[in-house]
């Protein structure tokens, strides 16, 4: 496995490379599996912190790498991805597939791509432009799925694709990033409807019609009527109320 630092940001603009016990020294840089067993005992970046003692003005923890020669950065895994500690790595950096906990997560990516429920129908098409899979990877899921290959070599392959450490972390962070922007849209279009609700609403007086003691009687009259709270309002739009 390649070697991975975690790395603090702080408030005041310093980048702080972080020392972690591997094996028996502490050193910047480790294993990513090293990182993951530690921060995902923890919830945030605040109560990781805590963990390591700093008392510095944190902002953020990063993962970083070098590749050809330029530093990237990965995403930290905290406690939602708890499964990566679960895991156990064969010699070199690859999960072995008959893993509990990674047919587990391979049962949920794979039925997500084949899926026909509204909230996934658009997964597979985000899978297969996301940066996280790489180009094997996207190979035989496109077998699989567009052209119908459901053979168990086919599913072996995206298994044994899928297997290497970081990989597999790949897919946890992908799928979490499609339900992020699955519910943000779910807000949107629940704001949408209410603005829809807002917008259909008829002003009696937009001709400017009433007097202003017909309108001050209409106002009282409105005042005194109980309160339709939107989520009514918005169920009722829809037949469900």
């Amino acid at each position: 496995m390649g070697r991975y630092t975690l790395v603090m940001d702080t408030f005041e603009k310093q980048k702080i490379a972080i020392s972690l016990k591997e094996g028996s020294k502490k050193k910047t840089k480790v294993s990513l599996k090293t990182i993951d067993d530690l921060t995902t005992q923890v919830p945030s970046a605040s109560e990781l912190a805590k963990r390591l003692n700093i008392r510095k003005n944190v902002s953020e923890f990063r993962v970083t790498y070098i590749s050809n020669k330029m530093c990237l950065s990965l995403p930290v895994a905290y406690s939602d991805k708890k499964v990566l500690s679960r895991v156990k790595l064969q010699k070199g950096s690859n999960i072995n597939v008959n893993n509990s906990v990674f047919q587990s997560v391979m049962y949920e990516f794979l039925s997500r791509l084949d899926s026909r429920e509204e909230k996934y129908k658009d997964f597979y098409r985000f899978a297969m432009e996301s940066n996280l899979l790489n180009l094997k990877q996207k190979e035989y899921i496109s077998r699989r799925i567009a052209s119908g290959d459901y053979t168990s070599f086919c599913e072996q392959e995206i298994h044994k694709l899928s297997s290497p450490y970081r990989q597999f972390r790949n897919i946890l962070f992908l799928m979490e990033e499609y339900d992020m922007i699955y519910q943000n849209l779910e807000k949107e279009e629940v704001k949408e409807e209410i603005d829809d609700i807002d917008k259909d609403y008829d002003d009696p007086d937009k001709e400017g019609f009433f007097s202003e003691e017909e309108k001050k009687a209409y106002q009282e009259y409105m005042d005194n009527l109980p309160d339709e709270n939107y989520e009514y309002v918005f169920r009722k739009s829809r037949g469900l109320a």
